[in-house]
């Protein structure tokens, strides 16, 4: 695996996502600890949980792509999901699913949570066991894994996120696994463990900046 700037790539990330004002951080962060009880979220609770007005809260979750909802409640959020996708998300006993294998390493710093991640290498469907703290990881099975990633320059982060972006993204068993795989997929490349989890640690202080987890901690 070649180095790469996590400086630049999360600088990249945070432009490629919707640009936050400072009202809107703590509408997004409670979008995402409401929804890791694995409940569908109704724009009341996400005002009572952020301290803003429901109507700021409907007027955002209208405008932001990536939103999903059900029956006029959020499904689906960022990277978070409720509906069965190809990586396992448990929180607190409860269930959930992220869109890639980048967003089981930046969710748990944003909920404040630890996660147990399930997953599967998609060259050799070997499965992959992590643990996930808000600082880190804590366990890897095999400890070998390694993850994908594509430049968020080079792609649109809208309503076709999954189809632009998740879809490059996933975590792989060994780096000879990975590296098959990127052949294939020109503007891959691989990220140790260690290098995706301090990119979406970067990403997260340049996306929602200070405020991470609840009453300030």
């Amino acid at each position: 695996m070649t180095a790469v700037d996590t400086d630049r790539l999360a600088t990249a990330l945070s432009q490629a996502m919707s640009k936050l004002a400072p009202e809107e951080a703590p509408v997004a962060l409670a979008v995402y600890r409401l929804l890791a009880k694995a409940a569908p979220v109704s724009a009341s609770d996400i005002a009572t949980e952020a301290g803003v007005s429901r109507v700021l809260v409907e007027q955002r979750l209208a405008e932001w792509p990536g939103v999903f909802m059900q029956d006029g409640a959020v499904v689906g959020f960022w990277g978070l999901a409720i509906p069965e996708m190809a990586h396992r998300f448990e929180v607190d006993g409860h269930t959930l699913h992220t869109w890639c294998a980048y967003d089981a390493l930046f969710i748990p710093e944003l909920i404040g949570k630890t996660a147990r991640v399930r997953s599967a290498d998609p060259t050799t469907g070997e499965e992959i066991r992590l643990t996930i703290s808000p600082k880190g990881i804590e366990t890897a099975r095999p400890d070998t894994v390694v993850m994908s990633f594509l430049d968020p320059a080079t792609t649109q982060f809208d309503a076709n996120v999954i189809l632009n972006f998740c879809n490059y993204v996933h975590f792989f068993s060994t780096a000879a696994s990975g590296t098959y795989w990127v052949r294939d997929h020109p503007g891959t490349f691989l990220l140790s463990l260690e290098s995706a989890v301090r990119l979406a640690h970067q990403a997260n202080r340049a996306t929602f900046g200070v405020g991470l987890h609840p009453n300030g901690r």
